[in-house]
């Protein structure tokens, strides 16, 4: 059975500049995937002194021939919970073309023409951005709580003007750090975590109409 590996965006950024050779990837009988992310981590911060190392690395999940993922609510909804999708799933394929296909960055957002495809291929840099700031602020909100909740000292720290930030950044050790990291192991944490997941995996979930317990069962009870 093959292996898959999954690559950072930051593999993608060493290919495209030649610093990493595909050989030290991977062996060739190993599958390659890209993850979503890294498409909207490409496209969210593209900008004109950016744009050949982005155009590069896009370039380089190409020539990989890496494979996409599935996004991470298609997964969490259809491939882990079986849900069906109230949406299609997203594909990501046709951004990284023009990324990499692009001339400039005007080409980009106004439209990469494919020849052979006959299509023409664009990215919208505002929305992909917006999103990112979204998604990614959520789990920024997420973290600090966690750290103003478990570290002494965090919240006080964190209230400070950055510019006035001398100390450096407080956190856990000795006997807090190992009660912290043997709560993870604890059955309750990870009950949470699922019971997370399902919540989400149901916001992208088609309704279904049949109901949850079948008659079968009813009858049985």
């Amino acid at each position: 059975m093959p292996t898959h590996l999954i690559l950072d965006t930051n593999v993608f950024y060493d290919l495209g500049a030649g610093s990493l050779t595909p050989s030290e990837v991977g062996a060739a009988d190993e599958i390659l995937l890209y993850s979503p992310l890294t498409v909207l981590e490409l496209a969210g911060k593209w900008s004109s002194r950016t744009f050949l190392a982005r155009k590069a690395a896009a370039n380089a999940i190409l020539q990989s021939n890496a494979r996409e993922l599935p996004d991470q609510d298609t997964y969490l909804t259809r491939d882990l919970f079986a849900y069906a999708l109230k949406r299609p799933p997203v594909v990501l394929t046709d951004a990284v073309k023009a990324m990499a296909n692009s001339q400039e960055m005007k080409s980009l957002v106004s439209g990469v023409l494919d020849f052979a495809a006959k299509v023409v291929r664009r990215v919208s840099v505002a929305k992909v951005q917006k999103w990112r700031d979204v998604i990614e602020g959520k789990w920024v909100d997420d973290m600090l709580s966690i750290q103003r909740r478990e570290i002494p000292k965090f919240e006080a720290w964190h209230k400070s003007d950055p510019l006035t930030r001398k100390q450096r950044v407080p956190r856990l050790s000795g006997v807090r750090k190992d009660a912290f990291l043997h709560s993870t192991k604890d059955p309750s944490w990870n009950l949470t975590l699922v019971l997370n997941c399902h919540q989400r995996a149901l916001m992208g979930a088609r309704r279904v109409e049949s109901p949850a317990v079948p008659a079968k069962v009813e009858a049985n009870c």
